[in-house]
Formats: C-alpha cells, sequence, structure tokens
C-alpha cells in the first residue's frame, strides 16, 4: 500500500485554511463526524498548515487549492 507525506513550506504558508477545507479525506471525517487534529490529514493552526494524521491518500486536492503553492507530496514506500 502506497503511503503519502505532506510536505509544507511554512515559509509559504499563509494559513488561509483552503487546503484543509477542500481535502477529501477531512470532508469524509467531518461527515461523520470524527474530524479532529489527531484524525485530518492536513489541519491550520496558529496560522499555518500541518501535516495531520498519515491518512493522507496523495489526491492533490490541498497542492491544487493552495495559491501560495507551499504543498507538495511526497509518496512514502
Amino acid at each position: 500500500m502506497k503511503t503519502y507525506r505532506l510536505l509544507i513550506n511554512q515559509v509559504l504558508c499563509d494559513g488561509c485554511g483552503n487546503c484543509q477545507k477542500s481535502c477529501p479525506i477531512n470532508a469524509l471525517l467531518l461527515k461523520k463526524n470524527l474530524l479532529s487534529e489527531n484524525t485530518a490529514a492536513i489541519y491550520v493552526q496558529d496560522g499555518k498548515a500541518h501535516e495531520g494524521a498519515e491518512v493522507c491518500d496523495g489526491c492533490g486536492v490541498c497542492v491544487n487549492t493552495c495559491h501560495k503553492k507551499a504543498i507538495t507530496i511526497q509518496m512514502v514506500e
């Protein structure tokens, strides 16, 4: 099974939250009332985005949503 890591450039990130709001993993967790900092794929805290739980499926929605180009995805073997 492939796993993915979110790499977030904290210098570029302006904490807008678009990545958190657009993440389909987060949307599914929210629908099931399970979304938290401990379960989210990506979340915003203290004005910056952070990689959350290791649940990223590598879809790239957060990368495409980030207007600052602060997010990249790395496949981890």
